[in-house]
């Protein structure tokens, strides 16, 4: 009895060891439970995204902006009749009458014994003529004395006036020279071989209602093809941020000048890394090709889901535009700089946003799980 008890106690624990065995077989490790969850979290953390801009860091050749239309002179022909002798006849001389004064006629030798005679012509000048002579010549003397007063005049003032006429002519001078040295600068540090590209990512509240539909409308009908389309978009992208900088969480910035021949490339690689940070690109307008696509709306939004802003600008600048941003002083300064940027240094400029559609968000883990570099504003 006692042996039939201890062979039936082993086989039970043969035969319940072995189910232990068969269930830890088709448990998942942890290690496998982790790497599940993991892949859940990154799949849900992808949002639709927007994507807007356009540009290049092939430059135009100088000429081409310095180019103006000629002019085309015209010369008047000369007048023939300057040539020609006048047919008028010259106008005889006009003598004024002057005083009677005694004249003395000598007649010529008749020759008679009585030798010469003189006839004295009397003078008919009454003593009025000779009131009216002095008159005159008091007149004279008189307007002697104003002329040279009205010369003395005319020196001073004419001194004066080519004072301040140089004086001014200095100071037109001085600023064209100053305007000169400036745009020289300008156009040095424009056509060199060092470029800036500059990103700014800002994370948003969620309560920030209508961002994301003033973006899509933004991009939507934006001209991305032309500089000064991009110049506009980039300047109301900012203007949209910088009117909800009461729903602005966290921030994440670089800004580094670097040779033209990597420009490209190294724009097209920080482009690829947010752009693959979104499920699809709902929204697109870049280089003047618009595509759209319907999403899903999860209606997700509660106190700590948020959305994302990227502005991504390429500018002939030598020097980095920001350096590392903390504060909300520090992002506002930064914005107004990247916006207040020169059309004519703004060389390429993306905005990329996500998630796209108004009332969709990424919770606070989601947005940890993508954008990890970010870091709080204080």
């Amino acid at each position: 009895m006692l042996s039939q008890l201890k062979v039936k106690f082993l086989l039970a624990t043969v035969v319940s060891f072995a189910l232990i065995n068969s269930v830890k077989f088709h448990l998942p490790t942890s290690n496998q439970f982790d790497s599940v969850e993991i892949g859940i979290e990154k799949a849900e953390a992808k949002k639709s995204g927007g994507r807007s801009g356009g540009g290049s860091f092939k430059r135009s050749s100088p000429s081409s902006r310095s180019s103006s239309p000629s002019r085309s002179t015209t010369t008047s022909p000369s007048n023939s009749n300057s040539s020609r002798p006048s047919s008028k006849p010259s106008p005889s001389p006009v003598t004024s009458p002057g005083n009677t004064r005694p004249t003395t006629v000598s007649p010529r030798n008749s020759g008679s014994s009585g030798g010469n005679t003189t006839i004295v012509v009397p003078n008919n000048s009454s003593s009025s003529d000779r009131r009216s002579t002095s008159a005159a010549t008091y007149s004279q003397n008189s307007n002697w004395v104003a002329n040279l007063f009205l010369f003395g005049l005319f020196l001073i003032f004419g001194l004066i006036t080519f004072a301040v006429f140089f004086f001014i002519l200095k100071a037109l001078m001085s600023s064209n020279n100053n305007n000169n040295t400036v745009a020289n600068a300008i156009e040095t540090e424009r056509d060199n071989d060092i470029v800036t590209i500059s990103k700014l990512q800002i994370a948003l509240l969620a309560t920030a209602t209508g961002v994301q539909t003033e973006l899509s409308l933004l991009s939507l009908n934006a001209d991305t093809e032309t500089e000064t389309g991009l110049v506009e978009l980039l300047q109301e992208s900012a203007l949209v941020l910088l009117r909800n900088s009461d729903r602005w969480s966290h921030v994440s910035s670089s800004s580094e000048s670097i040779n033209i021949e990597n420009a490209e490339s190294a724009f097209n690689k920080i482009s690829l890394s947010e752009r693959s940070k979104f499920s699809h690109e709902s929204l697109v307008n870049v280089s003047g090709r618009i595509s759209s696509r319907t999403t899903t709306n999860s209606n997700n939004v509660d106190l700590g889901s948020c959305l994302v802003v990227t502005l991504l600008a390429g500018t002939a600048d030598d020097k980095p535009l920001f350096g590392e941003i903390r504060s909300v002083d520090e992002l506002k300064e930064a914005l107004e700089k990247l916006a207040s940027v020169r059309s004519d240094y703004l060389m390429k400029f993306e905005l990329l946003w996500t998630p796209q559609a108004e009332g969709e968000s990424l919770t606070y883990d989601e947005m940890l799980s993508e954008y990890a570099a970010m870091y709080q504003l204080v």
